[in-house]
């Protein structure tokens, strides 16, 4: 369900993404991973070039949204209270596949013999084409909450980020049960979600379907065997009015597997009431999946084919509801709740729930 951290090096170096993440989105995934490392014998630390970074983008932002505020103070402060050291700049090494904007993120692992926790799935990616141990937040989360055996909460399994109007995700991680490789034998549904959409089996044409109940739907073949374990997600982006959108289908197994297919649509959610959301049957209380669902997210953001391909490299691979838009989402409001002159306020958790966070 997850990738353990069992087994890695005794220091993990924090990505940038993870770090301003933590900082300033106050209820997402960096934070809590953050909150957690030391619990499970693991001091997180960052080198000097990951400093200047994070110091260069938020200078960025206090540029754009509100400059009367040193807003790298909340990061030093976080940094204090989370117990984040601080390492000499780790010396540039070029023998690496990694992108040349990640170099120094490669440099700094190999030079303090540590383990990366980033966000960036495809740096997890490369990281692992370097044989350098990286892993996810959410792979902290959970290493937490299965320690000793323990039950970790549905909450672990299933991570929900509403839909917005214009862009949405439903994601599961899922293992069919025996009804796999049987035709004509009806639908077995993922996730269901009222006013957004339906994610599912049909074992008649062998696709995996998602169908909206804006009167479109897409689907892919994709005959299936017993015990394989699939990703699959339906998503859409909907620009608006007049304007044409596409909503995919995909699925893929580890390492490579993938089968897509879009379909370009002119129609649009004119409106997204809360609804009922089934996890494993539809709506209606029919169509179970009656297999494993490993994990299901539902997210507001779309998928992009690169951030598919990187899910599928990487084993029990999931997207992260809390995107990489999500902090400039938060800096913006942090510069609307701050525009006068004062101590630097970060959004509440009320402020975060208005972002749909």
């Amino acid at each position: 369900m997850h990738n353990s951290l069992k087994g890695l090096p005794s220091h993990v170096l924090i990505d940038t993404n993870v770090l301003l993440d933590a900082a300033f989105v106050t209820n997402g995934a960096a934070r809590r991973s953050l909150a957690l490392l030391g619990k499970l014998g693991y001091p997180p630390f960052i080198d000097k070039t990951i400093e200047l970074e994070a110091i260069d983008i938020l200078e960025k932002y206090r540029k754009s949204f509100y400059r009367a505020f040193d807003v790298a103070k909340v990061l030093y402060d976080y940094m204090r209270d989370a117990r984040i050291l601080l390492f000499p700049r780790a010396k540039q090494i070029s023998n690496t596949s990694v992108n040349h904007h990640d170099i120094h993120v490669v440099s700094a692992a190999v030079q303090y013999g540590a383990w990366v926790l980033t966000g960036d799935l495809a740096l997890n990616v490369q990281l692992r084409a370097d044989d350098i141990q990286s892993r996810l937040p959410f792979d902290v989360i959970m290493e937490a909450a299965t320690a000793d055996g323990a039950d970790p909460g549905l909450d672990k399994f299933i991570r929900v980020v509403s839909p917005t109007r214009l862009s949405g995700m439903l994601f599961g991680r899922v293992i069919p049960g025996s009804w796999a490789g049987m035709n004509s034998v009806g639908n077995f549904t993922v996730c269901d979600m009222e006013n957004v959409g339906r994610l599912f089996y049909d074992t008649q044409t062998e696709e995996w379907v998602f169908k909206m109940p804006i009167g479109v739907s897409v689907r892919v073949k994709c005959p299936l065997q017993k015990g394989e374990q699939w990703a699959v997600c339906g998503s859409y982006n909907l620009p608006g009015a007049g304007k044409p959108g596409k909503i995919f289908i995909r699925a893929g197994q580890y390492p490579s597997t993938i089968f897509s297919r879009p379909k370009t649509t002119l129609k649009r959610i004119t409106s997204l009431s809360a609804g009922l959301t089934n996890y494993g049957c539809s709506v209606y209380n029919q169509d179970h999946w009656n297999g494993h669902l490993r994990s299901v997210v539902i997210g507001p953001q779309g998928m992009k084919t690169d951030t598919w391909k990187h899910i599928i490299a990487i084993p029990e691979g999931t997207p992260n509801p809390y995107d990489s838009g999500m902090l400039s989402r938060v800096m913006k409001r942090v510069g609307a709740l701050n525009s006068q002159p004062g101590l630097l306020r970060l959004p509440t958790e009320q402020d975060l729930r208005n972002l749909n966070l």
